[in-house]
């Protein structure tokens, strides 16, 4: 299924469905309360980047943002409850006079958001305050569980950014493929990747690898000043974020000229079409040891460097996340459920072989044939035709 046209985006549902998401997770675990500190997952509760900040997250009601006073004014309009922090992880003799204000501090929020004795769910903290927490006496647990499991289910705002991300990768992979040229360096193009990517309103370039010839396999990851030849591969593998702070992953292969031999060929057809073969699996109710096992079988002379790579792993605020699908490792014991999103790896080299392919699908589950955000994202005709 190809991804659909794109709408704009609602901010603020986008916050308040990303908050009940985490909200129910809390419920669902008995959390009282989160003090979270990561930059990712505080931008996934307030739907802005706040460096420096941390935010609380009651059981019920809106969060509390608590960030240094020079931050107060342009927070202030994206978001009301906003306090002074208690506390930064920045260590001076100084500080450590601001760690029992701090528990004190976590305390009495916990209590006036009706969650005095409950369990606080904290992601990273400093030795100083998760000790002064304990002696303080708040029962602490680990947040991640609750943030991954909510992030785990993508709401109508981030599907919508899915699909405009899908956009942006066309658009940025065309500029791309069309700047494939003997003589032009990885480099070069991993520059124009990257200035496409802006234009068309992208954020942060979160990862980029540009590989070409025997930089294919093994697979060099970052860009050189290695001058591409005619008659052979580049591939590219990027990470790009939106404004909206969730990340794009697609790989594609091209040629550089227009006449692949037969083994170039041939290697391509059949990265893409495990690629395309294990997309379809995933679809909504499919246990995950049931989809493991129905993945397609390999020669073995393309496994292990197959198998250096997860068959898929989730994307949204970050590359990974939950539920891993990893050939080496036990399955979780968990469903694929609607509005997950998740990139789909292949890649196909002999080890110690001159050629590879890499490719990548990110895709949206459903109760049919998922979701496929980068299908209008070109693929090298001259190879597959």
């Amino acid at each position: 299924m190809a991804a659909t046209e794109t709408q704009s985006i609602d901010n603020q549902r986008l916050k308040r469905e990303r908050v009940e998401r985490i909200q129910a997770e809390m419920k669902r675990l008995g959390v009282g309360g989160l003090y979270i500190s990561d930059a990712v997952y505080l931008q996934y509760v307030l739907s802005a980047k706040i460096p420096g900040a941390k935010v609380f997250v009651p059981a019920t009601g809106d969060p509390i943002a608590l960030v240094r006073g020079r931050d107060v004014g342009y927070v202030a309009m994206v978001h009301e409850r906003i306090a002074a922090p208690f506390y930064n992880n920045t260590w001076e003799p100084q500080n450590d006079a601001k760690i029992p204000r701090f528990s004190q501090g976590i305390a009495d929020l916990m209590a006036q958001n009706g969650a005095a004795g409950e369990r606080l769910g904290i992601d990273t903290l400093e030795a100083p305050a998760f000790m002064a927490l304990l002696q303080q006496g708040i029962n602490v647990t680990d947040a991640r569980p609750i943030m991954e499991y909510a992030k785990s289910i993508k709401t109508q705002d981030e599907i919508t950014d899915y699909r405009q991300i899908g956009q942006h990768y066309r658009t940025t992979y065309t500029a791309f493929r069309d700047a494939i040229q003997p003589g032009r360096t990885e480099k070069e193009l991993a520059a124009i990747v990257m200035s496409t990517w802006h234009q068309v309103g992208g954020d942060e370039v979160r990862q980029l690898n540009v590989c070409s010839g025997e930089h294919m396999n093994p697979w060099r990851r970052w860009p050189t000043t290695r001058a591409l030849k005619a008659g052979e591969l580049v591939g590219i593998d990027f990470h790009g974020r939106s404004e909206a702070g969730q990340m794009g992953d697609v790989s594609r292969t091209f040629m550089v000229g227009d006449r692949p031999s037969t083994a170039q060929r041939d290697l391509y057809a059949r990265a893409f079409d495990y690629l395309d073969a294990v997309t379809d699996l995933f679809r909504a109710g499919r246990p995950l040891p049931e989809l493991l096992a129905s993945v397609p079988k390999v020669p073995d002379s393309y496994r292990d460097q197959l198998w250096n790579y997860n068959v898929a792993h989730p994307i949204g605020m970050t590359p990974s996340g939950y539920p891993m699908v990893h050939p080496d490792r036990p399955p979780v014991d968990d469903v694929l459920r609607t509005d997950m999103v998740f990139a789909i790896e292949s890649y196909f080299g002999e080890k110690g072989g001159e050629l590879a392919v890499k490719a990548e699908h990110m895709i949206r589950v459903t109760d049919g044939p998922p979701e496929i955000f980068d299908a209008q994202v070109p693929q090298d005709p001259t190879l597959r035709g």
